[in-house]
């Protein structure tokens, strides 16, 4: 359906040039920490109901039970490694025939398709744990709104950009490192 709509067959179902290793190091890390955060409330309910059912002065505690939060705890952290995966699979972006391709998306992923015809501009913003990565986020802004391209190297965003719009962009770049 994408395909009848843009007029370009194939368009969303163009390979992506994955984003680098600092990338796939933050998607990895978000998961774990962000995991870690959701597993030690069962983590520490599981440790507490242990310590209950071994004191004798506490009634009321069923036996075992804390087997429950526990294995929901290492589900939590054990799904972290692959949903990274997952997502850093399908962060991308990819520029070619006047056409720009960015990918996203963890279970939900989603490709935007920019025609190079209606960029109208170009931002790059880095968070303090972007820019200690050395990635950044490139801006695309067009009529419809601005898509993003997460965690590309600064020199991968100049390239982007003075690829689909050399005309607003080249007078912006200095240099090597641009």
């Amino acid at each position: 359906m994408a395909d009848d709509v843009l007029g370009r067959p194939g368009a969303t179902e163009s390979g992506l040039q994955p984003h680098g290793r600092a990338a796939l190091r933050r998607r990895y890390t978000r998961a774990v920490i962000g995991s870690a955060v959701c597993a030690a409330p069962f983590a520490a309910l599981a440790i507490a109901m242990l310590v209950a059912e071994r004191r004798d002065d506490v009634s009321g505690v069923p036996a075992g039970w804390w087997v429950v939060p526990a294995a929901l705890a290492v589900a939590v952290l054990a799904l972290a490694v692959p949903l990274a995966r997952i997502r850093y699979a399908h962060l991308g972006s990819a520029v070619h025939g006047g056409i720009t391709v960015l990918g996203s998306g963890t279970l939900a992923r989603t490709r935007t398709v920019l025609e190079s015809d209606g960029v109208v501009g170009f931002v790059t913003t880095e968070t303090f744990f972007q820019r200690r990565a050395g990635v950044a986020t490139l801006h695309i802004a067009t009529a419809a709104g601005a898509f993003g391209a997460t965690d590309v190297t600064p020199a991968r965003a100049a390239e982007t950009a003075r690829t689909v719009e050399p005309a607003i962009v080249t007078s912006f770049l200095t240099g090597p490192g641009e």
